[in-house]
């Protein structure tokens, strides 16, 4: 998922009811319904321009289509 704050963009990952960083392998996560602290998973340097956090949307993408794949 993308998040937006003005004109940074960051990417976290949604599940299992827990949102979790996905800049730099940080993986602490919070609960999904603690949205409004995501301070606590997100510090200034995971705040990117919109390129870069499409990139960085990609590669996380791709992690799980190859996990998906290797599962089957």
């Amino acid at each position: 998922m993308h998040v937006t704050c003005e004109n940074r963009f960051t990417v976290l990952e949604r599940r299992n009811g827990r949102l979790y960083n996905c800049h730099d392998e940080k993986r602490e996560g919070i609960p999904l319904e603690r949205f409004s602290s995501i301070s606590e998973i997100v510090d200034d340097s995971d705040w990117v321009d919109e390129p870069n956090a499409q990139a960085a949307f990609d590669e996380a993408a791709a992690r799980w289509t190859d996990l998906a794949e290797h599962m089957r």
